[in-house]
C-alpha cells in the first residue's frame, strides 16, 4: 500500500533538517539521480555499511527511474513530480538479510523549485512484516489442507515430515509439498494432540486417529476426524505413516442440535434388535445388552448385566467355545483385524444354538472393553444340513446308478464282441463299431459319475501314497490308447516319501491328469516328439504335482470354464467333459489347491498343491 501526498516541503537548509531528524530516526539524502549524498549513523547501523561505503552510491530501494517495474515507475513519477511518497521497500542488508522498511520520501526543492534532492525516512517493519507474511502463509496453508479433506491421504515420517500426498494444496503443486511439516497445515492448537497421535503409530505401530477444529472463511468451526495408520516397511518396523481426515462438521452439529448424551446412546444401543451385540469389560463380565441380544438369548438387561459372558455359552463345547474367544482375544490385541468364529450359544431355558462370533474393542478411562457382535445361525445350519443330506442322497443315486449301468453295457460289449465273430458284411461291421464306441463313451460317463459320487465320501482315508506306483499303474491302464506309444512319458519324482492322503482320490486325480495329457496331444507337431510329463516334489506342507505336455493347448478365453460339469474344450477329441471337474473336486476335498497354464498350439501345465494329512 502506498500513499501519496501532493505537498512538498519548503527549503530548508541542511544543518537544520539534519539536526531535526537525525537523532530519531533511519534516514538518508538522494540526489536527483538516485546517489546517496548523506546517510546518518542509523541508517549505517541497518545497512551493514558504512558511511564511506554508501556515499556516492546508487540507492538500490529505490532501483531506477528507467526499471519496468510498475511500482518503481510509479515510486520515481511520483517524486520527480514533486509529491511526497509513503510505502514499504525492500532491501538486503551487506549479510544478506532481507530488509523492510516502511519509507517516506519527500521532495527537497531550491529558491527556483527545482528539485535539488530527496530526504528519505524509513522505519525498520522487517520483523512485523516477516510476522504478517508468516501469518498469512500458514492462514493459506491451513485453508487449502482444510479445504482439500476427504481428498487429501498423505504419508509422513515420525517427525510430520510430508513424504507424499495424493495432490497439491491450494495454489501449492504437490511436490512444493512434498518435504513441509505437516504442523504448518494444521491449527497450533492441536500440535500437541496431533504429535501424541502420530507417535503413538511409530511407537506401538498400531493405528490412532485424532480430532482437530478449524475455521472457514465465514469463522464457522469445521470439525475433522483423521485416521492415522502404521506402513511397515520388509523388517516389520514402521517406516512412515499414512494419514486420511474425513470431515466430521455434519455429525458434530447434529449431536450439538439433538443433544446427544452418553444416555441416548446407551438407548439406542439397546434398542437395536437385529443382530446380538453385547459389551463386556476386560475381567469378562457382562456391561451393555441390546434387544437382539434379549430376544435369542432370553435374558433382559437386568438378569444379565454384571453376569460372565461364558453363562452364554453351551456347558457341552464350553472348552473348545472358551478356547476360541481367548484365542480371539490375543489376536485383537495385536491387530485391529479379527476373525470371525462360530461357537455354541445357549439361552435362558437351555436350549442352544449356534451363533458367529465377531469382536472388537476399545478403552475407556484406562479400562479395555469388548463389544461382542453375535449372528444367530440356527436358520443357516439348519439349511446346511439340508443341503448335506440332499447332497449325500444325490451321490447315493450316482453311485447306484452308475453300478446298475455297468451291467447291462458290460452285456452289450460282449453282444458286439459275438456279431463280430459272425459273418458278417462291411456295413454291419461299421455299424457294430460305431456302437461300440458309443458304448465305451457311455461305460467312461458311469465310471466318471461313480468317482464323483465317492469323493467327499471316502476323502478321510488317509495312507502313505506310493506315488510312482500309482503312475506306473496308471501308464499300463492307458497303453491300449490310440497313440500311446508315440508319446514320450517323462517322470521326475522328488522326495516324495512320507506323504500321506487318500489313495483311491490321488490315484483318480492322476489318472485323470494323465488321460487328459494323452488324449490332447498334437502328432502333427513339425519339430520334436509329443511329451506328457510328470513331476512330483514333497514340500514341508505337503507336495507339489505337475502334469504337462505339448499337447493342442486351450485358448484363453476357455481357462476359467475347463473345471465346469460337462465343458469340453472342442469336439475333435472325444471325452465326456467329466475329468477336470472330478480333478477339481478332489482338490477341493483334499483341501488343496491348482492352478493351470496353457498356450493354443503349445501345451497345457496343470500343478497342483496337496496338503501332508497326516500333519494336518
Amino acid at each position: 500500500m502506498e500513499t501519496i501526498r501532493k505537498n512538498s516541503i519548503p527549503y530548508l537548509p541542511d544543518l537544520k533538517l539534519l539536526d531535526l531528524l537525525n537523532d530519531h530516526v533511519i534516514i538518508s539524502i538522494i540526489d536527483p539521480l538516485g546517489r546517496f549524498v548523506y546517510v546518518n549513523e542509523n541508517y549505517c547501523k541497518l545497512s551493514g555499511y558504512s558511511y564511506n561505503k554508501l556515499i556516492g552510491e546508487a540507492q538500490t530501494l529505490l532501483e531506477t527511474h528507467l526499471h519496468t517495474d510498475p511500482f518503481y515507475k510509479n515510486l520515481w513519477k511520483t517524486i520527480m513530480s514533486g509529491y511526497t511518497w509513503k510505502g514499504v521497500l525492500k532491501s538486503e542488508s551487506s549479510k544478506g538479510n532481507v530488509l523492510c522498511l516502511d519509507t517516506t520520501i519527500i521532495p527537497v526543492k531550491d529558491n527556483g523549485g527545482k528539485i535539488e534532492k530527496y530526504i528519505a525516512i524509513y522505519v525498520d517493519v522487517t520483523k512485523s512484516q516477516e510476522e504478517y507474511h508468516s501469518s498469512k502463509e500458514k492462514e493459506q496453508k491451513l485453508k487449502a489442507f482444510t479445504e482439500g479433506i476427504p481428498n487429501i491421504i498423505l504419508s509422513i515420517n515420525k517427525f510430520g515430515k510430508i513424504l507424499n500426498i495424493n495432490q497439491g494444496l491450494g495454489d501449492l503443486k504437490k511436490n512444493e509439498v512434498i518435504g513441509s511439516d505437516l504442523y504448518t497445515y494444521i491449527n497450533p492448537n492441536y500440535h500437541k494432540k496431533v504429535r501424541k497421535a502420530i507417535s503413538y503409530v511409530f511407537v506401538n505401530a498400531k493405528p490412532s486417529q485424532y480430532e482437530t477444529v478449524s475455521f472457514n472463511p465465514n469463522d464457522t468451526e469445521i470439525h475433522f476426524v483423521s485416521q492415522v495408520g502404521p506402513v511397515f516397511n520388509k523388517q516389520g518396523q514402521v517406516a512412515s505413516a499414512i494419514i486420511s481426515a474425513q470431515d466430521i462438521t455434519e455429525l458434530v452439529n447434529v449431536k450439538k442440535e439433538l443433544g446427544l448424551n452418553e444416555s441416548k446412546y446407551r438407548t439406542l444401543f439397546q434398542s437395536i434388535d437385529i443382530g446380538i451385540i453385547i459389551v463386556v469389560d476386560d475381567i469378562g463380565n457382562i456391561t451393555e445388552w441390546n434387544m437382539g441380544a434379549q430376544k435369542s438369548f432370553g435374558y433382559t438387561a437386568n438378569e444379565i448385566i454384571g453376569n460372565p459372558l461364558a453363562k452364554l455359552i453351551s456347558i457341552n463345547n464350553k472348552h473348545l467355545n472358551i478356547k476360541e474367544i481367548v484365542r480371539i482375544v490375543k489376536k485383537i490385541k495385536k491387530t485391529t483385524h479379527n476373525d470371525t468364529v462360530e461357537i455354541i450359544g445357549i439361552n435362558k431355558y437351555g436350549k442352544e444354538f449356534p451363533v458367529q462370533f465377531a469382536l472388537s474393542k476399545w478403552r475407556k478411562k484406562k479400562r479395555t472393553y469388548y463389544c461382542a457382535m453375535m449372528l444367530d445361525n440356527t436358520n443357516r445350519k439348519e439349511l446346511e444340513t439340508k443341503l448335506i443330506d440332499k447332497t449325500k442322497d444325490l451321490e447315493m443315486f450316482l453311485y447306484r446308478s452308475s453300478h446298475d449301468l455297468k451291467a447291462p453295457l458290460a452285456s452289450a460289449e460282449g453282444l458286439i464282441d459275438l456279431i463280430k465273430d459272425e459273418d458278417i458284411n462291411d456295413t454291419v461291421v461299421n455299424l457294430t463299431n460305431m456302437l461300440n464306441s458309443t458304448i465305451e463313451r457311455g461305460v467312461a460317463i458311469v465310471d466318471n459319475l461313480a468317482q464323483v459320487s465317492v469323493i467327499s465320501e471316502k476323502h478321510d482315508e488317509v495312507y502313505l501314497i506310493d506315488f510312482k506306483q500309482l503312475i506306473s499303474d496308471n501308464l499300463k491302464s492307458f497303453q491300449g490308447f490310440k497313440n500311446f506309444q508315440k508319446i514320450d512319458f517323462k517322470i521326475d519324482i522328488i522326495n516324495s516319501e512320507g506323504i500321506y492322503s487318500n489313495i483311491m482320490l490321488v490315484n483318480s486325480l492322476l489318472h485323470n491328469l494323465i488321460q487328459n495329457g494323452i488324449k490332447y496331444s498334437n502328432m502333427s507337431l513339425k519339430k520334436g516328439k509329443p511329451f506328457v510329463k510328470i513331476d512330483i516334489k514333497s514340500t514341508k506342507e505337503g507336495v507339489i504335482i505337475k502334469v504337462s505336455d505339448n499337447g493342442h493347448g486351450i485358448a484363453n478365453e476357455h481357462l476359467d470354464k475347463i473345471f465346469d460339469m460337462y465343458f469340453r474344450v472342442n469336439n475333435v477329441v472325444s471325452g465326456t467333459g467329466l475329468g477336470l471337474y472330478i480333478v477339481k473336486h478332489i482338490v477341493d476335498e483334499l483341501n488343496g489347491n491348482i492352478n493351470v497354464e496353457s498356450q493354443l498350439n503349445r501345451g497345457t501345465c496343470f500343478e497342483i498343491e496337496l496338503p501332508n494329512l497326516i500333519n494336518n
